[in-house]
């Protein structure tokens, strides 16, 4: 798989975690943090230190491997 694809994968799953979650102002109020930081993990991806949170937000039906895999593997 090409970097650009993984990429598109990636960004996939964080957009369905935020979804799931509420949307991103609901992810927001739940992170204490702005919704224009949610907002920005749609085009650049999750940091790494939010991305357990984000995915316990949905009960890992988005686990973190599918948010980044660069950092949590498969």
């Amino acid at each position: 798989m090409s970097q650009k694809m993984a990429g598109k994968k990636v960004l996939k799953a964080t957009k369905k975690a935020i979804n799931l979650a509420g949307g991103q102002a609901e992810v927001a109020r739940k992170m204490n943090i702005s919704r224009a930081a949610v907002h920005q993990w749609a085009s650049r991806g999750v940091p790494a230190t939010r991305v357990r949170s984000l995915a316990a937000l949905v009960d890992h039906k988005v686990s973190p491997a599918q948010i980044r895999p660069d950092i949590f593997g498969d």
